[in-house]
């Protein structure tokens, strides 16, 4: 086994409420619509990282960030004709359209191409690779579940059960056109890796519905793309039996407080695991210690194939942010393990969000 074999990695989510307060990052229209813009932002934030938190690994202290496209988790729901709201201190978020069923059945779809942001998008790929050669990042993965609530609302659970068979037509619909919209993406841009439904409700819905409706999207959806991976926020120990009956999975991202021992069993040691964390906030830090070396330990190895991921607010004190790095590193000393700091996404919302559309 090679050391990078042994290692955990600790992945910190740079949320763009601390990127607002700390490093002055407005997530307004703009940021989304203008890739150099994004790229000095992104530079700043590495040099703000180095400055912060350098001596534990963090941030670069010249950095020359690849040009990237990027529009929060907007993009596939939009084809739908959700609108969009953006904020400064927040990603901007889908306006729900909450659509009768019938409506959400029926609804005509038009070329993915055709909607905002995808051309927006398409427009700055193609800008970046005439100037620069290469573009990196692409439409973010939501989950059927999540398309189905931008359309269709809450009643979507109503739905279920009142007209399952409407029901798995909608959803087969949704997954269509997230389908569509991916490769519309990639079309332009050349990416084909991991692709990842970001079904984050799935904590709302029983082992039973996920059986009846979402199961054999997520079964479709592996079968069209290949790296294929699972995600979901929260604790799912009710559905994990049925998502690890989806083939062709190899990357599971699932909420921190699934017990760990269910994961391992279902999944075994040849997939990549990764851990969402909960927030920091209103952790101490000896439970933020003694939690990480818990998950790691109970996870089993090898552990190399193990990342575990926590937001960072502008409520997350900088002492909460070394306390998982010296939990980890100590756990390194008497595991032969590291931990390794990664800038990513969350899914995740925040506290406060300042409207300004």
């Amino acid at each position: 086994m090679t050391v990078s074999e042994c290692r955990p990695k600790l992945v910190m989510q740079w949320l763009p409420d601390w990127m607002h307060v700390h490093v002055g990052t407005s997530f307004a229209k703009e940021y989304y619509e203008d890739y150099e813009l994004r790229k000095l932002e992104k530079d700043k934030l590495e040099r703000h990282l180095y400055e912060r938190f350098g001596d534990i690994g963090l941030g670069q202290k010249k950095p020359d960030v690849p040009y990237n496209l990027e529009f929060g988790l907007c993009g596939i729901s939009n084809v739908f004709g959700c609108k969009i709201k953006f904020f400064e201190n927040a990603w901007p978020q889908n306006v729900p359209l909450n659509l009768s069923l019938q409506e959400a059945v029926t609804i005509e779809t038009p070329d993915p191409a055709q909607i905002y942001p995808i051309y927006e998008m398409l427009r700055q790929a193609r800008e970046i690779k005439q100037k620069y050669g290469q573009v990196q990042g692409e439409i973010a993965h939501i989950g059927i579940l999540v398309i189905a609530l931008d359309v269709r609302g809450n009643d979507i659970f109503m739905d279920m059960h009142d007209d399952p068979a409407a029901v798995r037509i909608f959803l087969t619909k949704c997954s269509a056109v997230f389908a569509a919209s991916i490769r519309t993406v990639r079309r332009e841009t050349g990416y084909s890796g991991l692709v990842v439904p970001g079904n984050c409700p799935l904590a709302m819905i029983s082992d039973r519905e996920y059986r009846a409706f979402i199961k054999e999207q997520d079964v479709w959806l592996s079968n069209q793309f290949q790296p294929f991976g699972l995600h979901h926020c929260g604790k799912q120990d009710n559905t994990i039996t049925s998502m690890a009956e989806v083939p062709n999975v190899s990357y599971v991202d699932i909420g921190i407080t699934t017990s760990p021992h269910l994961v391992r069993k279902h999944w075994g040691a040849d997939k990549q695991l990764s851990f969402v964390g909960e927030s920091l906030d209103d952790k101490s830090e000896t439970q933020i210690a003694d939690e990480l070396t818990k998950l790691i330990l109970e996870v089993g190895e090898p552990y190399g194939r193990i990342t575990i991921g926590f937001p960072a607010t502008q409520f997350t004190d900088d002492s909460k942010i070394r306390a998982a790095f010296a939990a980890v590193n100590e756990f390194n000393t008497s595991k032969k393990s590291e931990v390794i700091f990664l800038t990513q996404k969350s899914s995740k919302q925040f506290k406060k969000v300042k409207s300004i559309a």
